[in-house]
């Protein structure tokens, strides 16, 4: 949206109400109906049955209290301080639950990790008693499974290909519901560049008070929604080719086809969803807006 139709500064409730059919700008359960079709995705990706209990194992190694400071203590002993802070700190989302929402955010959080937890994993340092204990570790047998998980997991190029996949497919899908939930006055691209913390919080609560909050049809009108999704697509396309690259060539193909096929069913289902917005009456409503 222009900045010259709603500025930020003179948003107020008779901005809205004084625009043409005012109650046909705001848009509803957008976010919904992708966060939806991201479970719909990614349930059909071929890898997704045997990724699934590697991510639970991983999500237990990094959100329990006692594997994550043994697996500090015993596998980044010669590691810097900021990569065993990095570990210690962790705060990404559980799998509890495993709504699909919280799956992806759990993807897309471990993903920058994958290289200090790859290169610092060590099966027999976790099985070995430390120096405050005379026992093994996890003898049970619930244990050792995700223990062994978890080092089939960090030796496979292929599973954090599939990760990355998860990541990437599911962050489209959540930007574009994101975006539909936020207004055209504040930006999220123009928040994050604030420096200031201050200045920063104070910007989110501008944009989430703001009254043309969810208003996005005059933009989807237009297109601007798909844009939004076709840009990300094209541009994740390039930052998937990388993981694939890495993967076993026996797997390249079956990678790349199920990306093209979670792509196209993205783009299909958002395209079929947001035509409600590209019909007539939406169509003459932004004319008015962006003419009168």
């Amino acid at each position: 949206m222009q900045a010259d139709v709603w500025e930020p500064a003179a948003a107020s409730e008779d901005d809205r109400t004084s625009k043409l059919f005012p109650n046909a700008f705001r848009i509803s359960g957008l976010k919904h109906v992708c966060d939806n079709l991201c479970g719909s995705i990614l349930a059909g990706l071929p890898q997704w049955s045997d990724l699934l209990p590697q991510l639970q194992s991983l999500d237990i190694l990094l959100s329990a209290i006692t594997w994550r400071e043994r697996f500090v203590a015993l596998c980044l002993s010669d590691r810097s301080m900021e990569d065993r802070n990095k570990v210690l700190k962790w705060g990404g989302e559980s799998l509890t639950g495993l709504r699909w929402q919280v799956v992806s955010a759990f993807c897309r959080e471990v993903l920058p990790f994958e290289q200090l937890l790859r290169s610092s994993w060590n099966t027999n340092r976790y099985l070995t008693a430390g120096p405050d204990s005379k026992k093994a570790f996890l003898l049970e047998e619930t244990s050792k499974v995700h223990v062994q998980r978890i080092s089939k997991l960090m030796a496979s190029d292929y599973a954090w290909a599939s990760i990355a996949m998860v990541a990437l497919l599911s962050g489209d899908s959540d930007a574009l519901g994101s975006w539909a939930e936020g207004c055209p006055c504040h930006p999220s691209s123009d928040i994050e560049k604030i420096v200031s913390f201050r200045a920063k919080r104070q910007a989110k609560q501008n944009a989430k008070e703001c009254v043309f909050k969810c208003c996005r049809a005059p933009e989807l009108a237009c297109g601007h929604g798909l844009k939004h999704v076709v840009v990300r697509l094209v541009s994740h396309r390039a930052t998937f080719a990388p993981y694939v690259a890495k993967a076993p060539a026996a797997k390249r193909s079956e990678l790349l086809s199920s990306w093209e096929a979670a792509c196209t069913k993205l783009f299909g289902h958002i395209y079929a969803k947001l035509g409600y917005w590209r019909e007539l009456p939406w169509v003459l409503c932004t004319l008015v807006l962006f003419l009168g």
